[in-house]
């Protein structure tokens, strides 16, 4: 890469400041609402599923791309390449290296909440496929970003190292690329966040509590808006020549998107939080039997098949048992009552010192009636 041939306009300003307000804030968020998420399942509902570890990755990646990115700024990323000079090689390699786990941690939260959706809502198993199907392939063509980055030019140190020459693809072929992506990924994360209003719409609930419900699910619609602007910012990969600065608002929307899908994915799993936080449960006996009881079965008796290693009793926990409609009964009831809410009730069997078994089975209801969400 060479210098601009003159002085850039405005003089030797930088951009890092903003990307690192932006980024340290909406990634502090999302770690709060992670570590409320986990704290939740594991140790209040004991409800973890696979959406909490595709969640967790989807942090872990978040995180990563924040440090390297503060990392690059340091050196210099947000700065024009004019006054960098040969300076401007840290910065530029360190960035690259960061949009690695920057463009994973956009594709990850789709797969987080596919999983959420399909615990909550059980769709049909044709719904199902399709849900797969778009997270997996959007995480795919995205995840095609970076190898696009990394291989347009050879050798790929040309970018940093102005004393190579490299032989590089057209430009608009990884951008026009780029901009196909986050489109498709905006897509996704609208459709995401639109399925479950339509799915809640039908359910005789409260207004409020259906209106509630609708927004909490919905807040991917703010990842789409964040990722459709993103690809309006893509175009600014031309400018090879200035790229430690002309790339730098590219850099500040590489962390919004999937910090806020984070946030979306989070925000309808901390409900026991937020109750406990509020003391709406607790506060009798009988209610805390109740919710207690609700977090967890626990399998009886030295005979029971379900017996641990150690010789005490193997607690099994329902790992589907999500109501994000009436976890708590105002009147005092267990998670998981059925006046008017969504309820998912499990197979279970309990082993008796006996040796007998007890089996219950269920459906979920939509206030008692049929299930509304099977055509979908």
């Amino acid at each position: 890469m060479s210098n601009a041939p003159v002085a850039p306009p405005g003089g030797d300003v930088s951009q890092g400041p903003t990307i690192l307000a932006s980024s340290w804030a909406l990634t502090a968020i999302s770690l709060i609402t992670c570590g409320c998420r986990l704290y939740g399942r594991l140790r209040m509902t004991r409800n973890a599923g696979k959406d909490d570890i595709a969640i967790t990755v989807s942090m872990m990646c978040a995180l990563l791309y924040t440090i390297l990115i503060t990392v690059a700024i340091n050196d210099g990323y947000g700065r024009h390449m004019y006054y960098l000079g040969a300076d401007a090689a840290p910065a530029i390699k360190i960035s690259l290296i960061a949009y690695i786990p920057g463009i994973v941690s956009v594709g990850i939260p789709k797969l987080a909440v596919t999983y959420l959706l399909i615990r909550l809502l059980n769709p049909s198993r044709r719904h199902v496929i399709i849900l797969y199907t778009l997270s997996i392939s959007c995480i795919v063509l995205v995840a095609l970003c970076s190898v696009f980055l990394w291989t347009q030019c050879h050798p790929i140190a040309a970018f940093w190292d102005p004393s190579l020459v490299p032989i590089c693809w057209n430009p608009s072929i990884l951008v026009n690329y780029a901009i196909i992506a986050g489109v498709y990924s905006g897509v996704i994360d609208l459709y995401l966040a639109v399925w479950p209003m339509f799915v809640l719409y039908g359910l005789q609930i409260d207004r409020d509590k259906k209106l509630g419900l609708c927004f909490v699910l919905g807040l991917g619609i703010c990842a789409t808006v964040a990722a459709f602007y993103k690809c309006s910012r893509l175009p600014e990969l031309y400018d090879i020549a200035d790229y430690t600065y002309s790339s730098a608002g590219l850099g500040v929307w590489s962390s919004v998107e999937p910090n806020i899908m984070i946030i979306a994915a989070n925000l309808p799993t901390l409900r026991p939080i937020f109750l406990a936080a509020t003391g709406r449960h607790g506060t009798t006996s009988s209610k805390s039997a109740a919710i207690q009881g609700s977090y967890k079965l626990h399998s009886v008796g030295r005979n029971s098949k379900n017996m641990s290693k150690h010789g005490g009793p193997k607690e099994i926990y329902p790992t589907d048992t999500v109501n994000l409609v009436h976890p708590a009964d105002e009147d005092g009831g267990a998670y998981g009552t059925t006046r008017g809410g969504i309820t998912r009730t499990m197979s279970t069997t309990i082993t008796t010192e006996e040796g007998s078994e007890g089996r219950g089975t269920g459906d979920l209801e939509r206030g008692g009636g049929k299930k509304m969400w099977e055509r979908w």
